[in-house]
């Protein structure tokens, strides 16, 4: 059995759907077992105590958290920026409109 799941799809119920399409996640989720003997194999061939590697383990979920968290706020800003140029020319497109008649 590998250490993770392969193609296991997540689906967060609290996720909006996208122009009525799912939104469909992969993301390597390992069983309670698999996961605790992959520790205790690290933490032996690492000479560290189970507790360390899951911490380092922890840490490195909640980095990756982080940084989806980045790209999340980073979308965000463009599109605000998008809706600021659609409201400027569409601006433009009414001055220009009232100027044509």
């Amino acid at each position: 059995m590998s250490f993770w799941r392969r193609g296991k799809q997540l689906q967060n119920d609290c996720m909006a759907k996208t122009n009525a399409k799912k939104i469909i996640v992969r993301y390597p989720i390992p069983s309670k077992n698999v996961l605790k003997k992959s520790i205790q194999r690290n933490a032996q061939m690492r000479r560290q105590s189970v507790g360390e590697c899951l911490s380092f383990y922890i840490k490195c979920r909640e980095d990756d958290i982080n940084k989806e968290n980045l790209e999340i706020l980073k979308s965000k800003k463009r599109i605000e920026r998008a809706n600021s140029c659609i409201a400027i020319a569409e601006e433009i497109k009414r001055e220009a409109d009232r100027d044509s008649h």
